[in-house]
């Protein structure tokens, strides 16, 4: 096991060593006009990296003051698991990583989930090995990021006896040059190796259209889908929709470091009603 782990490891260095591009990034996609940090001096400590990305998982909309969030099909659930599942939470990765270049960086990378109500604390999550290259393609209209997680189950997933956790999450941006309109779409390809239930492939995307209103704030609208392919599949049924919905927000940049997308989140399928309909946040924050 840890031999094939070292193996796709060495191969990820090998796939993600692009050339260096000259400006930095921001830590997700935002679209706006953030410069280089340029201190003009340079130590040990300017190449390391360490990121939060979380994502809010709030209440449904008429009912702010319940401890529950909804589920992927927009139904409300009656309660919470004794983990917490069902509640609240932020859903989290931390990355901790070695930029080779201003761009390229390897590290380690941690998942869990911060449950703030009802007193579930913190679920430790998979953990593992995270490549990335946040400028594989970066020119006046492309912007490119592209990465390569290995993970050790965890928790949830090591119960379904996961072997490894392979994950890519890359994101493309295209700005329309002499406009304020961009598009784009954030993307997950996840395969659990040695699932025996549950979840064995996932693909996600959620592209979305933004309008940049001024140098820190943007408007955005995006569409979220995910489908599985679970590791006992029903009969002619290889991959099953498990989530669909609409999320209109905005995104507000405090500086380099620190940057949040608020949204609602409406849920498509049978019907689009308030009680299916929540509110959550995307949160990046760099050290």
């Amino acid at each position: 096991m840890l031999r094939y782990f070292y193996m796709i490891a060495m191969f990820a260095i090998v796939l993600c060593s692009q050339p260096a591009h000259a400006d930095s990034s921001v830590p997700f996609d935002t679209g706006a006009s953030i410069a280089s940090s340029g201190s003009g001096s340079s130590s040990a400590l300017d190449n390391i990296y360490v990121n939060y990305f979380g994502i809010y998982h709030g209440p449904r909309i008429n009912q702010i003051d319940k401890p529950t969030t909804l589920n992927h099909d927009g139904s409300t659930p009656k309660g919470a698991y004794s983990d917490g599942t069902n509640d609240q939470n932020f859903d989290s990765e931390l990355t901790t990583a070695w930029m080779i270049n201003p761009d390229w960086g390897i590290g380690l990378t941690t998942q869990f989930n911060a449950y703030p109500v009802q007193g579930y604390g913190i679920t430790m999550g998979d953990f593992g090995l995270k490549t990335f290259d946040r400028h594989i393609v970066n020119n006046a209209n492309w912007h490119v990021y592209a990465n390569l997680n290995l993970q050790h189950a965890f928790g949830y997933d090591a119960e379904r006896n996961v072997g490894l956790k392979i994950k890519t999450t890359p994101y493309f941006r295209y700005d329309f040059s002499n406009s304020r309109f961009s598009v784009g779409s954030w993307n997950e390809v996840t395969y659990y190796a040695g699932a025996q239930f549950g979840n064995q492939y996932k693909l996600y995307a959620d592209p979305y259209v933004m309008y940049q209103q001024w140098e820190k704030f943007a408007w955005t609208f995006a569409f979220e889908v995910e489908t599985d392919h679970v590791a006992t599949p029903r009969a002619g049924s290889y991959f099953q929709t498990s989530e669909t919905d609409f999320m209109p927000g905005f995104t507000y940049v405090f500086s380099r470091k620190l940057i949040v997308n608020p949204f609602v989140q409406i849920f498509t399928g049978p019907n689009i009603a308030m009680n299916r309909t929540g509110l959550g946040v995307n949160i990046s924050a760099t050290l």
